[in-house]
C-alpha cells in the first residue's frame, strides 16, 4: 500500500468507522505517519521519514502529537552529528567540581590525569561501534580502575546526567561516559520540516478513549476532546508514565505497544529549575557542571549534583536533577531540591537574591492546600526522568505499522543515543520497503 491518498481508502475508512463497535463518526484526521510524544528519537525519525519525500512527487501528510510543553534542546556527543545527520553546533565540555580539583571531561584533561587511558582516548573506532564495547577496551578500563578508583566517581556524575539506568557494570559505565567528552546542543523539534502538522495534547485531558485496527492496514485512535486520528504508520515516542497517564481502563494503549510489565526502576530523577538574572550567573560556568560532595565512591543520590545551564533572551536557567524514590513523595523531593540549591551557592553566591522564578515553591509541603499538593505532585511525576531496571532492543509491537521508539531502548548507552540507534533501524526498514514498493518505470513500446 503506497503513501498517497486514494479515494478507495478514504471511502473504506469512513464506512468502517461508521459501522465500528466504537460508534465513532466522521470527520476524522487522516495522516500517513504520526508521532505521539516528545522524545527526541521519534522526532528525529519523523524528520528523516518526511525528508525522504522531499524530492518525490508524493505529498504524504505527517503529524506530531505533542504532549505538554515542547521539548527543550539537549546535550549530545558531537561525533553523533555525522551518523545521525544532526545539525552541528559549537562544541563544549562538561566540568566536574570536587573538593580536590576541577576537571574538564575532555580528552587532554583525562589523558593528563589518567595516562593509562591514552590508547582508549586516542581510538577512532569508538564512534563506529559505540553500541557495543570491545573486549580490549573493557580490559583497559579495568586496569585503570585498579590504579585510579576515583575515575568511577567522576564517570558516575556524567552518567547521572546522560544515563537512564543505574544497573551498569563499572567498566561499561566508564566506557559509555567516554562517549560524552565532546558535546553540543541539539534541538530535535527544530529539525522537523514545516510540513509536519502539530497537535497539542495533555496527558490528563486527552486520554485514549478507544483504538481501532483497520482491516486494510492502519490504526485509528480516539483521544478525549479530539477528532479521531487515523494513520497508516504510528510512532509511539513517550516515556512510561505518559503511556500510563493516557491509557484507558481497558489498557488498550499498553496492549497495542505490548507493554506487559513496568520496566522502570524504583528511582527517578526529578527536575527543578531556577531562573536567574543573567549578570548574576558567572560567565565561566559551563553548560553542564557536575558537583561532588566527595571523590571517593560518591553516593548517586545524595553526593552527586548535575547542574545544566541554558539561556533565554532575558535570563539564565539552572536545572537540577534530584534522585528520589517513585512514586513521587513531595516532602522527599523538595528536600532534595533544597539541598541542590545549597550546593549551587558555591558557583553562584548571589543566586538567592538574583532568582526570578522557581519551577516549584520550596515550602509547598507546609504552605499549600491539599489540592495544590496533589497537583504539584502529579506535575513532578509527569516531568520526571525515568530510570530503568532493564533495557530493550526491539521497536516492534503487536500491530503492523506501529513502532514503539521508547526511552528504555538500548539504555546502556548515553541518552538519547540508545533510542536513536533503534530509530535508525526503523528508518532503514522503512526506506527499504519504500524502495521495494516503488512501481517500475513504464517501458517504451518497440516499433
Amino acid at each position: 500500500m503506497g503513501w498517497t491518498k486514494s479515494q478507495t481508502w478514504v471511502n473504506f475508512v469512513h464506512l468502517y468507522l461508521r459501522t465500528s463497535s466504537k460508534g465513532w463518526q466522521v470527520p476524522l484526521e487522516e495522516f500517513n505517519c504520526v508521532v505521539l510524544g516528545n522524545e527526541p528519537a521519534g522526532l528525529w525519525l519523523l524528520s528523516q521519514i518526511s525528508g525522504s519525500f522531499s524530492q518525490s512527487n508524493l505529498k504524504p501528510r505527517f503529524g506530531w502529537l505533542q504532549i505538554g510543553k515542547a521539548p527543550s534542546p539537549l546535550a549530545v556527543p558531537r561525533w553523533a552529528a555525522e551518523p545521525f545527520q544532526l545539525q552541528e553546533a559549537p562544541q563544549w565540555h562538561a566540568e566536574l567540581i570536587s573538593p580536590r580539583r576541577n576537571l574538564l571531561w575532555e580528552t587532554e584533561s583525562l589523558r593528563n590525569l589518567f595516562p593509562e587511558l591514552s590508547t582508549l582516548l586516542d581510538s577512532k573506532e569508538i564512534p563506529h561501534h559505540f553500541g557495543h564495547p570491545q573486549a580490549g577496551e573493557l580490559k583497559t578500563i579495568r586496569r585503570v580502575l585498579q590504579k585510579h578508583p576515583e575515575l568511577l566517581g567522576y564517570a558516575s556524575g556524567i552518567w547521572k546526567h546522560f544515563g537512564r539506568t543505574q544497573r551498569l557494570h563499572p567498566e561499561m559505565l566508564i566506557w559509555s561516559t567516554l562517549l560524552c567528552r565532546d558535546l553540543m546542543w541539539w534541538n530535535p523539534q527544530a529539525s522537523l520540516p514545516k510540513e509536519v502538522e502539530t497537535v497539542e495534547l495533555t496527558a490528563s485531558h486527552n486520554r485514549v478513549e478507544g483504538i481501532e485496527r483497520l482491516k486494510e492496514g492502519g490504526v485509528c485512535i480516539k483521544f478525549q476532546n479530539q477528532t479521531p486520528i487515523l494513520a497508516r504508520k504510528w510512532l509511539f515516542n513517550l516515556p512510561y508514565q505518559h503511556i500510563r497517564a493516557m491509557d484507558n481502563e481497558r489498557r488498550e494503549l499498553s496492549t497495542l505497544l505490548a507493554l506487559d510489565e513496568d520496566m522502570r526502576s524504583s528511582q527517578s530523577l526529578y527536575v527543578f529549575q531556577v531562573e536567574a538574572q543573567r549578570q548574576m550567573v558567572p560567565k565561566p560556568m559551563r553548560p553542564l557542571t557536575v558537583m561532588y560532595d566527595t571523590e571517593v565512591i560518591p553516593d548517586w543520590g545524595t553526593e552527586i549534583w548535575p547542574v545544566r545551564l541554558t539561556e533565554t533572551p532575558d535570563h539564565k536557567v539552572l536545572e537540577f536533577r534530584v534522585s528520589a524514590p517513585r512514586p513521587a513523595a513531595i516532602e522527599t523531593i523538595l528536600e532534595g531540591f533544597r539541598q541542590a540549591l545549597g550546593r549551587i551557592h558555591r558557583l553562584c553566591p548571589f543566586i538567592a537574591e538574583s532568582a526570578v522564578n522557581y519551577s516549584y515553591p520550596l515550602s509547598v509541603e507546609t504552605c499549600a492546600s491539599q489540592e495544590q499538593r496533589i497537583e504539584i505532585t502529579e506535575s513532578l511525576e509527569m516531568e520526571s526522568i525515568e530510570l530503568y531496571d532493564r533495557t530493550s532492543f526491539l521497536t516492534g509491537t503487536r500491530q503492523k505499522g506501529v513502532s514503539a521508539v521508547l526511552p528504555f531502548l538500548n539504555c546502556h548507552l548515553p541518552y538519547p543515543l540508545g533510542s536513536l540507534t533503534s530509530a535508525r533501524l526503523v528508518l532503514k526498514d522503512f526506506l527499504k520497503k519504500k524502495t521495494t514498493n516503488k512501481s517500475p518505470p513504464p517501458q517504451e513500446k518497440q516499433p
